[in-house]
């Protein structure tokens, strides 16, 4: 059987599923990504995949934010800024949209992990 493995996209400051400190490194990890407001819920620090659920939802309206913002900044933005500059924008918009997709897939695969998912080295 092949050793303990962390999928493509894992995140590289968390430690792999199977590690001693995966439980007591979850939760914080997952409130760093969270909305603010996350923090003060005693019920989230206690229940991790709720807690997973409500960041992998926060993290996907993000996602869709974002591009909602690139599809509309040309239109919505032209008046106001020149082509340049305008251009900048939508660079940051697309680079941003990038860490988004990555920090969502990261938490869907922490959500998969506190559901029991274990993943091994391929040969």
């Amino acid at each position: 059987m092949g050793r303990s493995a962390t999928p493509a996209g894992w995140p590289k400051d968390l430690p792999p599923p199977e590690s001693d400190e995966f439980d007591e490194r979850v939760v914080p990890w997952l409130l760093d990504r969270a909305p603010p407001g996350f923090r003060t819920a005693p019920s989230l620090r206690t229940h991790p995949t709720a807690l997973g659920l409500l960041v992998l939802h926060t993290a996907t309206g993000e996602v869709e934010a974002l591009r909602a913002a690139y599809a509309s900044a040309r239109r919505e933005l032209s008046h106001l800024l020149p082509p340049a500059q305008l251009d900048g924008v939508l660079a940051d918009i697309e680079a941003q949209g990038a860490v988004s997709v990555e920090a969502r897939r990261q938490v869907d695969l922490v959500i998969s992990a506190l559901a029991g998912a274990r993943w091994r080295e391929r040969l």
